[in-house]
């Protein structure tokens, strides 16, 4: 069996060398004259036209089979082809179907098929307008405090887009500005937040927004404070005799809300001072009601402003 495969192997071996190459050779080469079929992913790429806006949604890519000899397509790399193009400048509205010409193939190639094979179209007419700027915030500012104004500069800027969407856009937003937290107003540059689809802003330069930050303004109303007497010039015995009529008054303070805040109302009083002499006068005077146990920078208003004081 050993001399068997031997001389099966040796014998005669150039000559099967030269069979063996020749065998491989034609298998090659009718190999790559057999057709064969391969998908290929197109991107497309657009030309619009200036004066419409295109309302559907384009294909960014379409999937394309193509056939050709084996070798050929075997080196077909579609990530070095030309996009398709298409020229939507002087479409209309309806049905535009993909051709085989849209595609540069290298030679050799055909295509069988084009899938999706068409795109609906759909236009609508070019406008402009002029439209405010909102300022848009993020966050509220420190307790106690407010955004009172906001402004931004410039006030307008111009869109342009389809007619149906700028008609409806009534504003274009800021990006957010962070004001958390803070007590106090800033000047700081921005831009404009992205717009809605079919339409832009001309242009679309930075944005410089003021914000003033104020104290939050608050009230606060004390009814029914016992007017007191103040009489530490006079002897207990005249003290005692004091009266102020009306007995009791409403105080109305007013500031910032932090402040107003830390207003203790059991503290508030509303007192009237007595004198040795409106003893003796012995009839009764007009006495200007004073609010103490106000902290600082609280406005204080007080009715009745004058009480009448006398001595039974």
């Amino acid at each position: 069996m050993r001399e068997i495969l031997r001389r099966a192997i040796l014998d005669n071996a150039a000559l099967k060398l030269v069979s063996f190459i020749l065998a491989v050779t034609l298998f090659i080469l009718v190999r790559g004259e057999k057709d064969t079929v391969k998908l290929a992913h197109m991107r497309v790429v657009y030309t619009f036209p200036e004066d419409r806006v295109l309302m559907s949604e384009p294909l960014s890519e379409i999937r394309v089979m193509v056939k050709g000899p084996w070798t050929r397509v075997k080196r077909f790399d579609e990530k070095e082809m030309d996009p398709v193009h298409v020229d939507l400048t002087k479409v209309t509205d309806g049905e535009l179907s993909f051709q085989e010409d849209m595609l540069r193939l290298p030679p050799g190639l055909q295509v069988i098929s084009i899938n999706p094979s068409s795109i609906r179209l759909e236009f609508q007419k070019t406008t402009t307008k002029s439209v405010p700027v909102e300022v848009t915030l993020d966050g509220v500012p420190l307790h106690g405090y407010k955004v009172e104004r906001t402004v931004a500069r410039p006030e307008k800027v111009t869109i342009r887009g389809a007619k149906s969407v700028v008609d409806a856009t009534t504003s274009v937003l800021t990006r957010r500005i962070p004001v958390e937290g803070r007590s106090s107003s800033l000047v700081e540059r921005t831009h404009l937040a992205p717009t809605e689809e079919h339409v832009q802003v001309v242009g679309g330069g930075p944005i410089e927004v003021e914000l003033t930050i104020v104290e939050e303004p608050a009230q606060l109303t004390l009814a029914d404070i016992p007017i007191e007497v103040s009489a530490l010039s006079l002897q207990p015995s005249l003290a005692g005799r004091a009266e102020v009529t009306p007995t009791n008054a409403t105080v109305v303070l007013r500031g910032g809300l932090n402040a107003i805040e830390a207003v203790s109302r059991h503290r508030v009083t509303a007192v009237v001072e007595a004198h040795a002499d409106d003893a003796a006068r012995g009839r009764g005077r007009k006495a200007p009601v004073l609010v103490q146990g106000v902290p600082m920078g609280v406005a204080v208003e007080v009715h009745p402003r004058e009480v009448t004081l006398s001595f039974r």
